[in-house]
């Protein structure tokens, strides 16, 4: 019986959770009242770039269920009575993109604390960008109407125009010069975006793939299969990468500045803002307990002492790291750490299902057959609301730091 378990593990429940650890993610703002020598008449816009965290992966899901079928709970934006399943009405034309083989893999998916691979619902399906019609700079300022591509807002919103070029998976390389599934670099993108509007700021996530954080979740949860932990070496892992999250957060940066530069704003024309990460998992839990059912249900195949490291250690270390390098390249900085507290994953203060007033906002790992694996451990859609109002306060309160708490 141990081994039939174990095996449930590794090909079923832990493997879709393997499998979507690697859509990591870090985010980054940039907010400017005026750019400086832009003709007067374009629109005022503020673009989001970088991975997973801001691109609105998990958009899909209000909540969590483990309903197998229909609208699960209410919790699945993508049901469409009669019809069935179509992410394309959160992800648009981002929920996979054309050179897509519908494989997946724990090591090339999204970004950030899970992964990707092609979802149950469309076979084959997601490893795309994911930008969703709730991400973080559009639930910032109230827009509701996307384009296709989940890159512009078609409606008025709050007078801000709002620009996604972020992408699910991407590492700071994608930012400077690097292509990534099918898009120039995201740094290439905003150039030509700021030469047709007046960027009042650009807001970046990354380096969490840097970091490869789904690779450190992945080995956390082959520790909880095997009844070991991992916290321990995996923060020797953490602080051996961290330099190489900071250079890569440098290079991202400069190649904005760059690109503004080219478009013909001055450093002092746009806001950068740099922003942390919430933290997917609490460390306090509503059901305690490491076993399979626990976990299975849940969505959370991770000791619980292993969360609590994620949370307490892991996050602030990362969000340490980001700070440091903000501060060293005169950007503004975004907290996040505490965004979600209370909210996270099998917090004690919430509840299964799409209530807003106590549902989680972070996409657990669905143990039964629900949309695509690199949704799993992102803000959903209540969460990127949340991230929508953390963004709108830094950029109405211009300053060197802001801190976004869950009161």
């Amino acid at each position: 019986m141990p081994y039939l378990v174990f095996y449930d593990l590794e090909r079923g429940f832990t493997m879709r959770l393997l499998a979507a650890v690697s859509a990591g993610v870090c985010v980054a703002a940039v907010v400017a009242p005026h750019a400086l020598g832009q003709p007067p008449g374009r629109p005022h816009a503020v673009v989001s770039l970088g991975d997973s965290f801001i691109s609105g992966e998990a958009g899909r899901w209000k909540g969590n269920s483990n309903a197998a079928i229909g609208d699960r709970d209410g919790t699945d934006r993508a049901w469409v009575d009669g019809v069935g399943y179509d992410a394309t009405t959160v992800y648009g034309t981002t929920h996979r993109y054309a050179n897509s083989a519908g494989t997946g893999s724990a090591g090339t998916g999204s970004a950030g604390w899970s992964g990707s691979a092609g979802g149950p619902d469309r076979p084959g399906s997601g490893e795309g960008c994911h930008r969703s019609d709730s991400a973080e700079v559009f639930s910032a300022f109230a827009h509701t109407r996307i384009d296709d591509n989940r890159n512009e807002s078609l409606d008025a919103g709050t007078g801000i125009k709002s620009v996604n070029l972020a992408c699910s998976g991407a590492k700071s390389a994608n930012i400077v010069d690097t292509p990534f599934k099918g898009e120039q670099p995201q740094a290439a993108q905003l150039a030509a975006v700021a030469s047709r509007n007046t960027v009042d700021a650009v807001v970046l996530s990354i380096g969490g793939n840097d970091l490869n954080l789904s690779g450190i979740l992945t080995q956390c949860v082959k520790d909880w299969a095997l009844g070991t932990r991992c916290a321990e070496q995996q923060q020797r892992v953490i602080e051996e990468r961290l330099p190489v999250m900071r250079a890569g957060v440098a290079a991202a940066i400069t190649a904005i500045r760059s690109a503004m530069s080219s478009a013909g704003y001055s450093d002092g024309g746009y806001r950068l803002i740099v922003q942390s990460y919430p933290s997917p998992v609490p460390n306090q839990f509503h059901s305690p307990g490491d076993g399979y059912a626990t976990a299975y249900l849940n969505g959370t195949p991770l000791h619980m002492s292993d969360m609590a490291w994620l949370h307490d250690w892991a996050n602030q270390t990362i969000s340490d790291g980001i700070r440091q390098i903000a501060r060293e390249q005169n950007t503004e900085f975004l907290d996040l750490t505490q965004a979600f507290t209370g909210r996270e994953i099998r917090s004690p203060h919430t509840r299964l299902g799409s209530d807003p007033a106590d549902a989680e906002w972070v996409r657990f790992q669905a143990g039964l057959a629900q949309g695509d694996l690199q949704e799993s451990f992102h803000p959903n859609y209540f969460g990127q609301q949340k991230l929508g109002t953390c963004l709108k306060q830094a950029f109405d309160n211009p300053g060197p730091e802001h801190h976004c708490t869950n009161t």
